[in-house]
């Protein structure tokens, strides 16, 4: 059960305007009872990254090669910061914490689903060659259906690319509106069995 109460944050350590598009996220309390009827009721705030933008706050759009190469700037100035932090909390052998979602994507398992990869997205296709290139921990696995059909060469060309960069591409063979929804929700019980979790706490969008 999702709730109404749905708040825009971003995080304090965001401490430059260039990066606070970076670290801006959606925190919206969620009721785990209707997850597992087996536990007790208990709100867990749950982060969504709207990382190309959000409706609501039009500014925030990231539409045109211009602004995509403003966010993938913003990324490219963002990361020695990150990296920084992330070195200084292991060397203190302390928990790191996350400030955007791109220390998410750089240093987790990534999930992507309902995400074409459309090659205009340079800034997605820059930061998975990154991690690709640095080694960095973590993997990233793509669900994207009819990824094989020779009659869409331009999916089939994102498929042979993806995988150059190391990437996970699990595809099949869907057509009608019925088979997608169930392939969606195939894939989603897919990601709760190799996440150990059926209600992510971080949602990439």
């Amino acid at each position: 059960r999702r709730s109404s109460r749905c708040r825009y944050r971003h995080i304090a350590a965001a401490r430059s305007a260039d990066y606070l598009s970076l670290c801006r996220y959606m925190q919206v309390p969620f009721d785990t009872a209707s997850d597992d009827p087996g536990k007790s009721a208990s709100n867990i705030d749950r982060q969504i990254w709207h990382i190309h933008g959000e409706a609501a706050l039009p500014s925030s759009m990231v539409l045109g090669h211009y602004y995509y190469g403003m966010q993938l700037a913003a990324i490219q100035g963002y990361l020695p910061v990150m990296r920084g932090c992330y070195n200084a909390m292991h060397f203190k052998r302390t928990s790191y914490v996350p400030q955007s979602w791109v220390d998410y994507f750089t240093y987790g398992n990534i999930y992507i689903i309902g995400q074409g990869l459309n090659f205009s997205e340079m800034d997605l296709w820059w930061l998975i060659n990154y991690k690709k290139i640095n080694g960095r921990s973590g993997s990233i696995t793509w669900f994207e259906p009819n990824l094989d059909r020779h009659d869409r060469h331009d999916r089939h060309m994102r498929k042979l690319l993806a995988e150059v960069y190391g990437v996970n591409v699990l595809t099949e063979k869907v057509d009608s509106d019925a088979e997608y929804i169930e392939y969606y929700r195939r894939t989603i019980t897919a990601i709760g069995e190799m996440t150990g979790t059926a209600s992510p706490h971080l949602v990439c969008l």
